[in-house]
């Protein structure tokens, strides 16, 4: 589900759902205002699922980044 939050105000989200959520900043995605919410018991193949979203610009290596410490903390 889409959330919008506004310019330069606070958001809050609520995950009921486990999983691997990505978000950005809708006209700074391709410059890499991105991020990535892990929500409970988080699994590789939900990890896998997650990279195969395609992205451009800053946005994919900073995915890339976030991906990398997701695995790392999964051990």
């Amino acid at each position: 589900t889409e959330w919008k939050g506004d310019i330069n105000g606070d958001t809050a989200v609520t995950f009921d759902v486990s999983g691997v959520y990505g978000y950005h900043c809708t006209p700074h995605q391709s410059a890499g205002m991105v991020g990535l919410v892990l929500v409970g018991d988080v699994t590789q193949e939900q990890i896998d699922a997650a990279k195969g979203v395609r992205q451009r610009g800053k946005a994919r290596s900073r995915y890339e980044d976030y991906f990398a410490m997701a695995e790392e903390m999964l051990g």
